[in-house]
């Protein structure tokens, strides 16, 4: 007969404390997912990429970025100069970005996304 009264005191007790396991859920829920995520993170080789990390700040020393691009200014004076300035250089890289046939077969090519070392060093179709 303990079994009998013991299963309808449980269920009571459960139902009374609902909020507290559903947010006890909700965080198991989320540590494993982070602990999936960290998994796949390392297993993949990304964390071998991430050069973020602290051990990698000699190396992110090391590297240098040869874009030629150099933005437009956020500051100084907004005057025809600067709006002239501002226009060359949206029509340059305007020129660019269609320069690349958005459906065709070779779109995600190491040469359309200019990171193999012959497109990295010429512009395209200039």
């Amino acid at each position: 007969m303990n079994d009998d009264e013991s299963q309808p005191t449980r269920m009571q007790r459960i139902k009374e404390h609902r909020f507290f396991f559903m947010i006890l859920g909700s965080i198991s829920a989320s540590v494993l997912l982070v602990l999936a995520a960290l998994a796949l993170y390392v297993s993949s080789g990304t964390a071998q990429l991430d050069l973020s990390r602290p051990g990698y700040a000699a190396i992110r020393e090391q590297i240098k970025d040869n874009d030629e691009f150099s933005g437009f200014s956020s500051d100084g004076e907004l005057d025809k100069k600067a709006l002239q300035q501002f226009d060359d250089l949206y029509m340059q890289k305007l020129k660019d970005a269609q320069a690349v046939d958005a459906f065709g077969n070779d779109v995600l090519s190491p040469q359309s996304l200019q990171i193999d070392n012959q497109s990295a060093t010429t512009q395209p179709n200039q």
